[in-house]
């Protein structure tokens, strides 16, 4: 689990977790050109992991497919689902102008980092949205091993960076309300990013190396003795 594993284990350390400088170092600027992102309005990225999910490409596809939702979405589907995705989408009437639907990308802290809401899983994705202090809705796998996503969830929403939506409650009218009520409301979105940017541990390698300098320089003192 990303933010509670090995608490109250002892001699545990809880360091973060360990992410490339690049992912962290993402600007909304670099966001907005690899999108083609408008810098006068709104951003929601919306993503499912490397490869989509299902419940969440049809949410946005009934949320946001052909309709004017006033913002600019980045919608990462998946390879497998583009196909299917984007027929939807155009039988819609979707002209994507402001729907960026991208099967993949190796750019997604930097659409993340463009974006004033995120829709998403909560695997270790979430590392990077506090990082770059997002806020979030999160739709946990259902499936993931010990339910750790639904643990990492509701810390975020615990700290008030997050809403938990239940996959199987996830739709279209659900999400559009909520991305709307969101947006509609900077100042709520304000104090969720803020929340978000105090879970972040962007440190979390630097915290890693030390330690096992630690480790090492503790043997090697007890292997001279």
């Amino acid at each position: 689990m990303w933010l509670s594993a090995g608490r109250g284990r002892p001699g545990s350390v809880v360091t973060g977790r360990p992410r490339d400088l690049r992912q962290l170092e993402a600007t909304a600027e670099q966001g907005r050109e690899a999108f083609a992102l408008d810098a006068d309005l709104p951003v929601v990225l919306a993503f499912g992991g490397s490869q989509g999910a299902q419940s969440i490409n049809r949410a946005c596809v009934a949320a946001f497919g052909g309709k004017d939702a006033g913002f600019q979405l980045v919608h990462v589907c998946g390879p497998r689902n583009e196909a299917q995705v984007r027929a939807e989408l155009t039988a819609r009437g979707e002209r994507f102008e402001r729907y960026r639907l991208v099967p993949y990308t190796h750019r997604l802290a930097a659409a993340m980092a463009a974006a004033d809401l995120v829709v998403g899983r909560s695997g270790g994705s979430v590392a990077e949205l506090t990082a770059l202090g997002k806020p979030a809705i999160l739709v946990p796998y259902p499936h993931a091993t010990a339910d750790h996503q639904r643990k990492n969830a509701r810390e975020m929403v615990a700290a008030g960076a997050a809403l938990l939506v239940d996959d199987a409650e996830l739709d279209g009218d659900l999400l559009a309300r909520l991305v709307a009520d969101l947006l509609g409301d900077p100042a709520r979105l304000a104090a969720m990013a803020t929340a978000s940017a105090a879970l972040g541990r962007p440190e979390a390698a630097l915290r890693v190396a030390d330690q096992i300098e630690d480790v090492l320089t503790t043997t090697r003192g007890r292997e001279a003795r």
